[in-house]
């Protein structure tokens, strides 16, 4: 169905808000274009390329969308403390999922780089659902392939969207103030605990 450049940029920024960007990428939002002009085909894609463009202009598409993933890896590291604190829960035979707005793709290609030693039960992410955080069904649905009440699991997460997945899974939320906003998305709507560091957790 044909709609307005501008429907499809309001929507984008509604599943991923510009101000969550890294700070490296500068090629945000909208960079050729006409608000106005009516999309009836959109190609998706990594990166932008010379051979893309000609595709995309050899298959008629009104738009290209693109992940830049030249640099998505750059500067990766596990916060401090985190790693241990997960080989920990391993040891204690404690199930782990992720639960991620990014692309099962994405997700793995970035365990792979960190080197992550330790494995996780169930990885849940943009491609698994329908619906994704701030909605409760991609918590809901972790707990119920992990063969959980939502009372045994606790959520971890740097975001207001994760915090408010978790609350309303009925999941105990704990906001890691260490992420990108700080303590800023918890402020108006609290999660049950916020720690500073992962080392406040006594397991």
């Amino acid at each position: 169905i044909p709609m307005k450049l501008q429907t499809v940029i309001q929507a984008m920024n509604r599943i991923a808000p510009p101000q969550y960007a890294c700070t490296w990428d500068t090629q945000i939002g909208l960079q050729i274009g006409n608000k106005n002009a009516e999309i009836k085909k959109a190609l998706v894609a990594l990166d932008i390329t010379s051979a893309l463009v000609n595709t995309a202009v050899k298959q008629k598409a009104d738009l290209i969308v693109a992940h830049h993933e030249t640099h998505m890896y750059t500067g990766l590291k596990f916060y401090p403390g985190l790693l241990d604190f997960l080989a920990r829960l391993r040891l204690q035979k404690k199930l782990l999922g992720i639960v991620s707005n990014k692309h099962s793709y994405f997700i793995a290609k970035i365990l792979a780089k960190l080197s992550c030693p330790v494995s996780f039960d169930i990885i849940v992410g943009a491609d698994t659902l329908p619906e994704h955080k701030p909605s409760p069904r991609p918590v809901l649905h972790a707990c119920a392939q992990l063969g959980l009440n939502q009372t045994e699991a606790v959520l971890l997460g740097d975001s207001i969207y994760d915090t408010q997945a978790g609350r309303q899974a009925g999941v105990f939320t704990i906001g890691c103030a260490w992420g990108f906003n700080g303590l800023e998305p918890f402020q108006a709507e609290p999660p049950d605990f916020v720690i500073h560091h992962i080392s406040e957790i006594i397991i």
